[in-house]
């Protein structure tokens, strides 16, 4: 599947290549404008991410072709950024190129400095797939028609946030610098909260029986505390965290995790170990899995979510449906998308034809129907997997 995805591209761009060398330079629509601001503000999207940000209702190939397009010529508006995933699969990232970066801020002037160095894939790999949660974030915006400017969030990736403070060290008997930069940082603007958010998705990270593990995640916590508690000096009452945000609005760590089990672990910690023992710090500790976080965050923002999570937390009315009711919606959704697809080609190759005859557009809400099928298709698998196993 990974080399496939590599060879769509590669076509691509070998289709688009004399063409594009004889095309004049690229004339910026309003929908590229948005997408270039999402990337300077997401730093590093997925296709499939920009597309459903950005080109709801079209299909891959025209997302694709666009981005080439805006990818094009000596000083590109994007920049295709290859990595290799920990499980081996090739894939492309898409960030901005400088000429981009100038193009985002002239719509949106609150963009954060650009970053100059490109992350290593195991960082693009964490970042593309937190970025799950800008998309979600962003789309219940759009949804509800609200510009840049006027939307109840706002989105600071790992390069946008340093931390620092200076505490004592005992070994060293001298003042120590630290250095905090959350993957990335949310401040819900109408109900003034900050939230620096973590993900966790190493191996075991917090099981019962990975002592590393909890240990590590301890230390991070701990060190998040010290930043917001910790005074300048003696003679001061302002914390580090106070003069970093002067607002002085709640901060909140969440954890974002794979698994239930993880999310209810960290949980268990912080209510009966945490909290008991730092019950004055003014620091609220959560944990959520990577399928709840999109909702949650829309709700603490005040924004909807039409997507539904199919997290484990909230299959009760999935779990209505039956196997065959599964295959049925996503039999129909393949089935449909694909006699549009047919009637749109067969227009395509017979102009003449075209203009006799309506050619259907896709529905609006293509991708999102297509990312909703995506997730029952996984859930069939999961229950025929487990009917299998016996369990």
């Amino acid at each position: 599947m990974a080399v496939t995805a590599e060879v769509l591209w590669s076509v691509e761009e070998q289709q688009s290549g004399p063409k594009k060398r004889g095309r004049g330079p690229v004339v910026l629509t309003p929908r590229d404008r948005e997408l270039l601001v999402h990337l300077a503000l997401a730093r590093h999207l997925s296709a499939d991410q920009i597309g459903r940000l950005v080109f709801a209702g079209t299909t891959d190939s025209i997302v694709r072709r666009r981005l080439c397009r805006l990818a094009s010529g000596k000083h590109p508006y994007v920049r295709r950024v290859p990595f290799r995933t920990r499980d081996g699969v090739r894939t492309i990232g898409w960030s901005l190129g400088s000429l981009g970066y100038l193009a985002a801020r002239n719509l949106f002037g609150e963009i954060p400095d650009r970053s100059v160095n490109d992350p290593g894939a195991e960082f693009l790999e964490r970042e593309v797939g937190l970025n799950e949660l800008y998309v979600g974030l962003a789309a219940a915006s759009m949804r509800k028609r609200l510009p840049f400017d006027r939307r109840p969030f706002r989105w600071l990736s790992s390069d946008s946030v340093r931390l620092p403070w200076t505490e004592f060290d005992a070994k060293s008997n001298s003042p120590a610098s630290r250095l905090i930069r959350p993957e990335a940082t949310v401040d819900l603007l109408e109900t003034k909260r900050r939230i620096f958010i973590e993900l966790e998705i190493g191996p075991l990270a917090f099981h019962r029986d990975n002592t590393h593990g909890r240990d590590a995640l301890k230390a991070k916590i701990d060190r998040y505390v010290r930043f917001v508690v910790t005074p300048l000096s003696s003679l001061l009452n302002e914390t580090f965290y106070l003069r970093a945000f002067s607002d002085g609005w709640p901060a909140e760590l969440l954890f974002l995790v794979q698994s239930a089990a993880r999310r209810d672990a960290i949980a268990e910690y912080v209510a009966s170990t945490w909290r008991p023992a730092n019950d004055r710090v003014p620091f609220t500790i959560r944990a959520l899995t990577l399928d709840e976080a999109p909702a949650a965050l829309c709700d603490a923002a005040k924004l909807s979510l039409d997507v539904p999570s199919l997290s484990r937390a909230s299959l009760a009315t999935s779990e209505t449906l039956t196997c065959e009711e599964i295959r049925a919606i996503y039999d129909f959704y393949n089935g449909a998308i694909a006699a549009i697809a047919a009637v749109r080609q067969l227009a395509k190759n017979n102009p003449q034809l075209a203009r006799t005859v309506p050619v259907p557009e896709y529905p609006a809400n293509h991708q999102t129907v297509k990312h909703i099928c995506l997730r029952l298709a996984e859930m069939l698998q999961n229950r025929v997997s487990r009917r299998t196993d016996g369990t």
